[in-house]
């Protein structure tokens, strides 16, 4: 494809372009940007692996934790609505725990 009007345009306009695509052909260019893609995509998922990794050390574990249940960080009245399954198993626990803080 030969120089158009605008870009002629703008080659006046800015001396420091020479010509469009620095010389290269549309497959080069396609050839620098696929390469552009898989860099990036490579070193995405090598942080991602290392970021796993590092998230798997033993630091950075917490204690297993019963979802949606607040009587692991605040203290909670015994009355109220009646223990599910999941709740009874942690009674001992939780009624030494509030006797030892009351």
């Amino acid at each position: 494809m030969d120089n158009t009007t605008e870009l002629a345009i703008v080659m006046s306009s800015f001396s420091f372009i020479k010509e469009g695509g620095a010389g290269r052909s549309a497959i080069q260019q396609g050839g620098f940007q696929m390469l552009a893609l898989l860099v990036t995509l490579g070193i995405a998922i090598v942080g991602g692996i290392l970021t796993g990794f590092l998230l798997k050390l033993p630091v950075f574990e917490s204690k297993k934790v019963l979802l949606f249940d607040d009587e692991d960080f605040w203290l909670v009245q015994q009355d109220g609505f009646p223990k599910t399954g999941l709740d009874a198993t942690n009674d001992e626990h939780n009624e030494a725990r509030i006797r030892g803080l009351a």
